[in-house]
């Protein structure tokens, strides 16, 4: 019994990745996300979870392998179960068995606690800062979660992160809507606080949730850089009279849209082309625009 699960182990790796028509079919949504890299890296997550489905603990060594699909480069899939133990860290082994629920980035981010929260809604991202091996200056990280439930009934949680991944519209999205979900439970000041600290979600990169009233007047925003401050009133006035003109009448529409514009660019101080994603709620009896954007590359 024990060598046909071995056998079935090894078809199942060599003869059964997901399928295209799976993927299109919905089990995987990979149109979502633009840019091939993330595409690839969510379906080898999906993959891996497969595995755990099916094989249960019997799938881990696999992970192991070095120089296989599951362990390259930077890339290698690891294994927690739901309470933050970790079974699979091909990095370095000797990591394995320690609970990993405490684990925080160099800002204090929480991102062990967010991993096993991602986790606990079915999949997600997680991004955080994290030092490449080899290099004194941490990245940013981005690692995509997904839950797994063995044939025993035991769940763990399967994830695989990448350094420098290019920002997906999805990622601003999500964090839109999620800040959005954060002021309707909590309150707009008590979101606030928690908008404005990279320990929390809401910061990533240069991308930062800020707040707008309906006409476009900003109500919060957690970064002013040296680059705003030298935006012209030309400038301004500009993006101004493109969100009064066009923008505007689409969210009080659809409740959600996309904006292109020319906007500072922090990081080389000239203007450089930003994208933002806008989301009107209501607080109380006002209407708010959420948003958040980023400079595509």
């Amino acid at each position: 019994m024990k060598y046909f699960s071995l056998i079935s182990l090894i078809i199942s790796l060599l003869f059964c990745p997901i399928s295209a028509e799976e993927v299109s079919s919905g089990k995987i949504i990979l149109n979502e996300y633009e840019q091939e890299e993330t595409r690839e890296l969510v379906k080898l997550v999906y993959e891996a979870a497969d595995l755990v489905e099916e094989f249960g603990e019997k799938a881990f060594p696999e992970f192991r392998v070095e120089n296989s699909k599951w362990y390259f480069d930077d890339i290698y899939v690891f294994v927690w179960g739901m309470d933050g133990m970790r079974y699979v860290y091909p990095r370095d082994i000797s990591g394995e068995g320690h609970n990993m629920a405490d684990l925080q980035d160099i800002n204090g981010k929480p991102i062990g606690k967010m991993i096993i929260e991602t986790a606990s809604r079915g999949q997600g991202w997680v991004f955080y800062e994290w030092t490449v091996p080899g290099q004194e200056e941490p990245q940013w990280k981005s690692t995509f979660i997904k839950r797994a439930t063995t044939p025993s009934g035991k769940e763990y949680l399967v994830g695989i992160g990448l350094y420098n991944m290019p920002v997906e519209k999805k990622f601003i999205e999500d964090m839109v809507f999620a800040a959005a979900d954060l002021i309707k439970q909590v309150g707009l000041t008590e979101a606030q606080k928690r908008f404005r600290t990279k320990e929390d979600k809401y910061i990533f990169q240069n991308i930062y949730i800020f707040l707008n009233d309906i006409d476009g007047n900003e109500l919060f925003n957690p970064v002013t850089s040296k680059s705003d401050n030298e935006f012209t009133q030309e400038q301004y006035e500009k993006v101004t009279n493109y969100y009064q003109n066009e923008i505007r009448s689409q969210l009080l529409k659809k409740r959600q849209v996309w904006m292109s514009y020319e906007w500072p660019d922090p990081k080389n101080n000239r203007l450089s082309r930003k994208d933002t994603f806008l989301h009107a709620i209501y607080v109380d009896e006002d209407q708010i625009v959420v948003g958040a954007g980023y400079y595509p590359e």
